[in-house]
């Protein structure tokens, strides 16, 4: 379960990837779409035979502020977020 991620924007986000054939989904163009939202800090793509994608997601869990707009993750890395007025 996601704490700051919104699952239906992560599936809009991929949508368009996997709506084409098995063999012509593209894992690094569905990676490259998740990871546009700044809160995922990792994603895993995996297609299996004959016609499953598995997309695994993994969210930063913010633990500080960094500035006016930045968030410190539990490894210590900042992130900026859209908004993080609510976190």
């Amino acid at each position: 379960e996601f704490q700051l991620l919104d699952e239906n924007q992560l599936k809009v986000a991929i949508s368009p990837y996997v709506m084409t054939g098995f063999f012509s989904i593209d894992v690094m163009q569905i990676q490259k779409a998740v990871m546009k939202n700044a809160w995922v800090k990792r994603v895993v793509v995996k297609r299996f035979w004959p016609e499953t994608v598995v997309v695994k997601v993994i969210e930063h869990t913010a633990v500080a502020r960094w500035g006016k707009k930045g968030i410190v993750n539990e490894l210590g890395q900042v992130f900026f977020p859209a908004s993080s007025a609510q976190h």
